[in-house]
Formats: C-alpha cells, structure tokens, sequence
C-alpha cells in the first residue's frame, strides 16, 4: 500500500462550466472535513459541474465516500449540475460497489470523457412491493419447488437494476434459501423448500418494505420408518438416523436437516476434503482507543498481509473493514475516551484471514447494520452512517459477543480461489468417511 497518507487537493479548470480537482493521498475519517470544505466553496462560488480525479489515491473509507452521498444531491439541485468521478482503481471502486454508489454517479476513465458532460443519471425507482407466484401447482413439504419473485414500483412496474438481497422467512418450520441474492432484471426464479405442512405464510422482508404469500403445502402420504440410512450429499458417505432432527458429518462438516420424510435439507455446506485442524499464524496488537493510531493499524495490516502475499483487493478490504469497525467502537463504546485500551489480532489460517477487535467499553454491534439506503443518503445529504454496510460487504462472515468482561467483533475474509489444479491419473481415492452424528 502507498505509505504517503498526506491529503492533497488542487483544483483546475477544465472548461468554463467544469471544475476538476484532482487529489492525492488518503480520504480518510481526517481528510473527508478538507475534501467536503472544498466542494461546499466550488459550489457557493456557482461551480456545480465537479470531477473529481482519484487517479493518485490510495484509500479510502466510508467517510470519504459519505462526502460523494452528501454533496451529490446539492450539486444536482443545480440545472446539469452533478458530480462526476475520473480515473478510479479497482480498489476504490470496490468500495463504491460495496456502498451501492457505483450505480448512481458516472465514473469515467479519462478527464476528456467530460466534454460529453451528460445530465446526471437518475436515481433507481424505489422499491414498493414484492409480486411473489408459485411456478408449481402443487407445493410438498421438505420437497423443492419453484418460485419467481418481481420487484416492483409503486407503478406496478418491475424494476430492471434492483439489485436487493431480501430474507425469506415463514411462520412455521424452515425455508431455504433464507435470501434471494442475485435478482436477474428485477426477477428472482428458483427452487425453494419449507419443512412444515398446512397454510404457511413466506414473507420477504427488505431494508424498504416486506411482502407476504400464503401457501398450501401438502404432507406426503407416507412418512419414512426411522431410524433408516441417509446420504451426505457433499462426501457421499452413507449413515444412518434415528429421526427427525440436525445432524453434522463428521468426514465433511456438512449440517443438515432431516424430517419425517427423510428429506435431506442443507444448513450448512462442507468440504469435500477431510477436515484438518491446520496451524495457523497471526499477531497481536495493543492499542489506546485514539483515532490518531488508525494510520499505524492500517500499516500493520498491510505490512502483515503483504508478507502473506495477499492480493490488493484482499488487503485492502481487510483494512477498510477494521477501521470502520474501530472507529465505530472509539466512537459509539468508548465515547472517544483514549485511556480505553483495544487489542487487535490477526489470524492468517488456511483458506481465510480473521481480524478480531476486543474491547472494554459499552456495547456496540455493528452487525445490526448491514443494510442502509444510499437513495436516501443523497436525498438527505447524510454523509455518514454507511461504515456498518461497508464492514458487512466487504467481509464474508461478521460475528459479535460480548459479556460481562470486553466486547469481541470477529471479521472474516476468505482468500480468492485459485484455479483448480488437474488431478493426475492414478492418484489415490478420498478418504473413508464416518457416520454423521446427530447433536454434534
């Protein structure tokens, strides 16, 4: 990672409407004041047309980008008037894909893109309601069927771009998948399976609003006879269950769900390899909870990270993540009180990194803020508020405890997959499995 952290911005003109700045360094928690300063005096002097040039930065984190979401609408509210962003990396544009502003600003790859300065793109229709329909005419309890999902405007319309994730709960028993990712032109279709039987209720439940279906499903006419054989459907091994219940297996970690049919429901995928409690390495570090130590966190991850040969991507996810989590503790459970002492610990293990962040002071889980609407963000102006979003894209798995003694938020990034290789002829088989066991 670049080490010159310094904030540098200068401003130039491109044409006699537009105003480039072009800025060097970090747009961090303190540079964002400087940078907002600077676009509020462009604005009061008439300037609204505004690119900004991140060709030469490095970093930055969900307070530099609050600034884009704050400014965006003032800039706007002037004819042609928008806020336009030049020469980003990839890094940087994870971050704004990650907040969901990717799809509401213009990002060109050259200043001279400017002279086709187009009006500012409109805002995506806001989410009104889910049009859920059973595909299937007939729906079976632990047995898949179709679903299709519209997202639709307060016209009915369906949105092309909504690019939501919503929860999928039911009033009785369990549903899976428990959420709709990936939503193909505004239309989610695929399989889904409930474990309980009568009139059930499904409910789709998004940062916006929620929308429900009531279902028939049917029993089967004969139950299984337990205890009787089951097959993982991850390592093949076979095993036998006594009943209705959750069992883990013991050769691939896989968890699942058994009912009265002897329907296998996945919880929890496993791995096709035998488990290995690998050895792993990491480092501890000890901090005062003063947000002028935030440089140094991020030069310890890095320098760590690089060492492990991690990519840019990688490492600077990690690091964005940790120090919106830190500031969202200095700032929410200790109050900005620097006597408070914070350890920080990394963990490089086989497949993932985890970051954990320990601390003594009030509670603050920042898992309850996965989701926030960068629509309202602009519209409002807020520049701030969408640090929980941030830590909870950009990592894969985000865990919280806490108790009587210290607070514990665990951040967990896994490595990219690399290619797989071609297994040579004649290699040995896999490994015998054991039983799943219920209750593990």
């Amino acid at each position: 990672m670049d080490q010159s952290t310094e904030f540098r911005v200068s401003t130039s003109r491109y044409n006699s409407k537009v105003r480039v700045l072009r800025i060097k360094g970090f747009i961090d928690v303190n540079a964002a004041p400087d940078f907002e300063r600077v676009l509020e005096n462009l604005m009061k002097t008439g300037h609204f047309l505004i690119l900004v040039d991140l060709a030469e930065v490095a970093y930055i984190s969900s307070a530099g980008v609050g600034v884009f979401a704050g400014m965006l609408e003032s800039a706007r509210s002037s004819e042609a008037g928008d806020i336009k962003i030049c020469r980003v990396s990839q890094k940087l544009m994870s971050v704004f894909e990650a907040i969901g502003l990717s799809s509401m600003m213009d990002f060109l790859a050259e200043e001279s893109e400017v002279t086709i300065w187009a009006r500012p793109p409109q805002l995506p229709e806001q989410l009104n309601n889910f049009h859920i329909f059973l595909v299937d005419s007939e729906v079976f309890c632990g047995r898949e069927f179709t679903l299709r999902v519209e997202a639709r405007d307060v016209d009915r319309n369906i949105i092309r771009d909504y690019r939501g994730e919503p929860q999928v709960i039911v009033n009785s028993g369990l549903v899976l998948p428990r959420k709709l990712a990936n939503f193909q032109e505004g239309v989610w279709e695929g399989k889904v399976v409930v474990t309980d039987s009568g009139m059930l209720t499904m409910i789709l439940v998004d940062e916006q609003t929620e929308s429900r279906l009531d279902i028939l499903v049917k029993e089967e006419p004969h139950k299984a006879e337990f205890p009787c054989a089951i097959t993982c459907r991850c390592c093949g091994q076979v095993a036998r269950v006594r009943g209705m219940d959750i069992y883990r297996c013991r050769q691939c970690n896989e968890i699942v769900y058994v009912d009265a049919w002897a329907h296998i429901l996945t919880l929890k995928s496993g791995s096709r390899a035998r488990r290995i409690k690998s050895r792993y390495k990491g480092m501890e570090l000890k901090i005062n909870g003063d947000i002028n130590y935030l440089n140094s966190i991020r030069g310890f991850i890095s320098n760590l990270c690089e060492q492990e040969n991690l990519d840019e991507l990688t490492i600077n996810a990690v690091i964005l993540a940790a120090e919106e989590a830190l500031l969202n503790i200095i700032e929410h459970g200790n109050d900005y009180d620097a006597s408070q002492m914070l350890k920080v610990k990394l963990s490089f293990q086989k497949k993932q990194l985890a970051v954990q962040i320990r601390d003594y002071g009030d509670p603050h889980d920042v898992t309850q803020h996965q989701s926030v609407s960068i629509k309202s963000c602009i519209r409002k102006g807020m520049k701030g508020g969408v640090g929980g979003v941030l830590i909870n894209k950009l990592m894969d798995r985000v865990t919280y405890r806490s108790n009587k003694n210290y607070n514990q938020l665990t951040l967990v990034k896994r490595y990219p997959v690399a290619p797989r290789r071609r297994r040579k002829s004649g290699s040995s088989a896999e490994p015998a499995a054991t039983p799943c066991q219920s209750g593990q």
